[in-house]
């Protein structure tokens, strides 16, 4: 049987390299979030700072999410998934 996966902290520099391995387009888009913002407790989405949860994605467990509310509903209309907080 294999380990469980680590779940990674979003924002996170070994979140990042692995989010790169996965989804190179959304960890570039994530890198310039945090870039812009200059600190990693941000939205990985928009970059908002106002309270942002980590959440996991039902859909890619483990992947994991820095998420402000809005994001994390668009995220859930966009994708028709279920987002929980980690």
């Amino acid at each position: 049987m294999k380990p469980p996966l680590a779940i990674l902290e979003p924002n996170s520099l070994a979140w990042l390299e692995a989010l790169y391995r996965a989804d190179a387009m959304l960890a570039e888009h994530v890198r310039a979030i945090l870039a812009d913002a200059g600190r990693a407790d941000v939205c990985s989405i928009c970059g908002a700072a106002d309270h942002p949860a980590d959440y996991q994605i039902a859909a890619f467990r483990p992947m994991t999410l820095r998420l402000c509310a809005y994001c994390s509903q668009l995220y859930c209309a966009t994708y028709g998934t279920n987002v929980s907080a980690s």
